[in-house]
């Protein structure tokens, strides 16, 4: 007996809630209650019912939860305990859990019951049932279990509600990001406008630069450059706002960086000068690269921008691109200024931040920021590193080939800004542009010269004032203009008298310019007049849109009046050179659209009939195949056939005489038991011989195949006892080998036609495994996949397998490779596989193995 001394003390009994213990009780019963006391003391819920679900035993715990004893519910039904009385589906929600149980499920779930305050308050529990088994796998109880899991549900719902909270307010600051990413793109589309009126009449005034004096051609000079300044912040916006919404796209083109980038780099000669900077630009014989070239510019630009900006008069910056090893294009841009601290050089990448070293804080801080997304779009890298000397050394780096999937154009011309050519600061005169003429006031068409009387005709579509006057008074030297404040007007206008060409803005009050264009384009009296849209949108993806779908062309603001002016006299003469051309066809009652109707037609139908010749072609092709196949099949069975009559008389010659034989050694006086051994072969394998014979004529015959239960693993056994003794006379020996854990495979088939397929297959291994002065070895595999649900068989020998000119017709009826044979024994085989569902094929990678795949039940194959 164990020593109880630190239990009970001095005294004969401990009591411990319902449970006494006793000094001295027998060690079974001390466990028991033991087993209560552990039971009553679980904090948690745990029971124990019988298999018909009524209540065997509950722990206090649980018991005082629900504000019961035991009493009041031993031997009851557990679902109508007080637990389950929050409402009746509760209650029928456990009847099924223990329905389910009791059929030997194990059931969990999260459930809410009455369990505090005795009973008057509900929690959630982990709740789950448990079926227990005696010796003999009869269910006898259920044990029930449940963990308090309601401050965690409610732990979850809080984070729950928290965390959509927190989506609520992440979708917010999206939605303003969002929006301040609109507001800066609108602002910067109106402010291509007054732009284009800017930097338009400078153009103008530039053509006129001889009759102007010094001073005024420096006052032109200062607003022409600023222009220029806030265009390029203009366009940073917007290139800003393309990227936020994934519309920003790369053209690539083949550069020589090396001639290209001291090109660039020449725009700040000027200013090294005016300050007394060393500025020294190196560069390699050539760096053909493919790059956006308009993007890497920016990139370059703004780079060179800061370097001068933070660069003291008399200091120096280095611009230097060269080749790294790891075949990219590596640019360096490098300048002695203050340099910026370790704790910024991230940060400086990122929009409206500033390095807070200097003085010059002037700028909105979206340069660096956007050669960062420039260079990361061509899947490169931006840097800045500190140097010795002090100053800042930032380098770029990118892949010098493009994407494979990328297009990329062919050294040109260099050209930006949407396909506009690069401006020369210088302002000259323009000896190729005629000066301007006419006036316009405001909302009224400009007056038609006397001299452009027969001009081509023009009809400018612009609700901005100014804007309309200015591409008015830039075409009104040599066209006929006339003009619209919106889509409306512009629509009415047209359909009175049609231009040669519209002109039109895209934002507009009164209708868009696309919807004009497509009402344009829905009528047939406005179908064919051309259309130039001028937008400050440069949207690529609408550009793209447009110009494949319904406008001749597209010129982003700001623009230049020489390449308005070039534009419209393209489109223009293009225009009344195909009036020209069809006034004279209609002459000759040859309307271009009726004779392009006629080609496509005359076309189509010529498509049409060679389709129909080509279909006819393919079902002569089709029948003749199918004819030969019918014929070479017809002429197979009918041979068959006659060769499987032939080869029955003399079976039956055979075993009848066999049987003759057995009888007459029966009746001997000696009884040679080898020889009647000998004639019982004989006999059996004639017998089954006769019966392969019988089956090849029913097969031939085309009855339907008789799929009973059959093991693929007898009938390779069975082959083999036949053609043990026709192989040891060759000297050939037979192996088997049985991959299946299994002791037999059985399959779904006709066991007659299988074994005939198993022993043409074996007998031409056995015929073919080679030469006398090498081992001779016939192997018969067989495997099967339950997860596939096949069987396979195959056969492979040591002989010289089947040669490459052979392989493509080796199962063709009447081919044979033998001396002697009429060569459809694989014919016949692969019909039989074939008509079982499976596959029979001469293995590529072991060209002396044939395999036969057969499904275990055809009917589901």
């Amino acid at each position: 007996m164990v020593d109880e001394g630190w239990l009970f003390g001095e005294r004969d009994h401990v009591r411990v809630g319902d449970v006494t213990l006793v000094r001295g009780e027998p060690s079974t019963t001390r466990r028991e209650k033991l087993a209560r006391v552990i039971l009553d003391e679980l904090f948690e819920f745990v029971g124990l019912l019988d298999a018909d679900g009524n209540t065997i035993e509950i722990n206090r715990a649980a018991l005082d939860g629900a504000g019961i004893s035991l009493a009041q519910i031993a031997r009851q039904p557990f679902w109508e305990a007080r637990w389950w009385a929050i409402s009746r589906e509760s209650s029928d929600e456990s009847r099924a859990m223990v329905e389910r149980a009791r059929a030997g499920e194990f059931v969990r779930c999260d459930v809410e019951v009455y369990g505090r305050s005795a009973g008057d308050e509900t929690i959630v529990v982990d709740y789950s049932l448990t079926p227990i088994r005696d010796d003999d796998d009869r269910i006898v109880f259920l044990l029930p279990e449940g963990r308090n899991i309601t401050d965690k549900k409610r732990a979850e719902l809080e984070l729950a509600r928290t965390t959509r909270e927190s989506q609520q307010l992440l979708e917010r600051v999206r939605e303003l990001d969002n929006a301040k990413s609109a507001f800066f793109a609108n602002v910067s589309h109106e402010l291509r406008t007054p732009l284009t009126l800017i930097l338009g009449p400078l153009d103008v005034l530039a053509e006129r630069a001889t009759e102007l004096s010094p001073d005024d051609r420096h006052h032109i000079e200062v607003i022409r450059r600023n222009a220029l300044t806030l265009l390029k912040q203009v366009n940073t916006l917007l290139d800003l706002a393309k990227s936020d919404a994934g519309e920003m796209e790369l053209n690539y083109a083949q550069v020589d960086l090396a001639e290209w980038v001291p090109q660039v780099a020449a725009h700040f000669e000027g200013v090294a000068a005016q300050r007394d900077i060393t500025f020294v630009v190196n560069r390699p014989t050539t760096l053909t690269a493919e790059v956006d070239a308009d993007k890497y510019e920016r990139v370059l630009l703004n780079l060179l921008s800061n370097a001068f900006k933070f660069t003291p008069d008399g200091g120096r910056v280095l611009c230097r691109i060269e080749r790294s090893a790891s075949k990219r294009a590596l640019l360096t841009v490098q300048d002695s200024g203050p340099g910026i601290p370790e704790s910024e050089r991230v940060a400086i990448f990122e929009r409206y931040r500033q390095a807070s070293h200097g003085g010059d804080r002037s700028g909105t801080g979206l340069g660096l920021a956007i050669a960062k997304e420039f260079v990361e779009l061509h899947h490169g890298t931006i840097t800045v590193v500190p140097t010795t000397q002090g100053g800042s050394v930032f380098q770029v780096e990118i892949p010098i080939k493009a994407p494979t999937s990328a297009y990329v154009r062919p050294a040109q011309d260099r050209v930006t800004g949407h396909g506009q050519p690069q401006r020369d600061h210088a302002l000259g005169p323009d000896a190729s542009t005629a000066p301007i003429s006419g006036t316009l006031t405001t909302g009224e068409p400009l007056a038609t010269r006397p001299e452009v009387a027969n001009a081509a005709h023009v009809l400018v579509v612009e609700d901005n004032p100014d804007m309309l006057r200015f591409i008015t008074e830039t075409l009104g030297h040599d066209l006929r203009v006339s003009t619209a404040t919106g889509g409306r007007d512009a629509l009415a206008s047209a359909r009175h008298e049609p231009p040669d060409l519209i002109v039109t803005d895209l934002m507009m009050p009164d209708g868009s310019g696309d919807d004009l264009v497509t009402a344009l384009r829905a009528e047939a009296s406005t179908r064919n007049i051309p259309v130039l849209v001028l937008s400050a949108r440069s949207d690529d993806q609408l550009r793209h849109r447009l110009l494949d779908n319904a406008v001749q062309d597209y010129l982003v603001k700001p623009f230049s009046a020489h390449e308005l002016r070039a534009r419209v006299r393209n489109l223009v003469t293009t225009k009344r050179t195909r009036d020209a051309l069809q006034r004279e066809l209609e002459s000759h009652n040859d309307d271009i659209a009726e004779l392009t109707d006629e080609l496509i037609r005359a076309r189509r139908d010529l498509q049409v009939s060679h389709d129909r010749q080509r279909a006819a072609e393919d079902r002569w092709r089709v029948s003749q195949t199918e004819l030969a196949r019918v014929s070479r099949a017809t002429s197979l069975g009918e041979l068959a056939a006659s060769i499987a009559h032939e080869i029955n008389q003399p079976l039956a010659a055979v075993v009848a005489n066999g049987q003759a034989c057995l009888r007459w050694l029966a009746a001997e006086p000696r009884n040679d038991e080898e020889a009647v051994a000998a004639v019982e072969r004989i006999v059996r394998d004639a017998t089954r011989a006769g019966e392969i014979i019988g089956g090849v004529r029913s097969f031939l015959r085309r009855g339907p195949t008789s799929f009973d239960a059959v093991d693929l693993t007898a009938i390779v056994t069975e082959v083999v006892s036949i053609v043990a003794s026709y192989a040891a006379a060759k000297d050939v020996a037979l192996t088997t080998t049985t991959h299946h854990h299994q002791p037999s495979v059985e399959i779904a088939a006709d066991g007659v036609q299988l074994t005939q397929v198993v022993l043409n297959l074996v007998m031409n291994a056995v015929e073919a495994a080679g030469t006398a002065d090498q081992p001779r070895l016939v192997t018969i595999e067989l495997d099967a996949s339950d997860e596939r649900r096949t069987a396979t068989v195959r056969v492979s020998d040591t002989g010289d397998g089947v040669g490459a000119d052979d392989r493509q017709r080796i199962f063709e009826p009447f081919f044979t490779t033998k001396p002697e044979g009429v060569g459809m024994g694989l014919a016949i085989s692969r019909s039989i596989v074939e008509t079982h569902r499976g596959v029979l094929r001469l293995d590529a990678r072991r060209p002396t193995t044939f395999v036969v795949e057969l499904p275990i039940d055809p009917e589901t194959a």
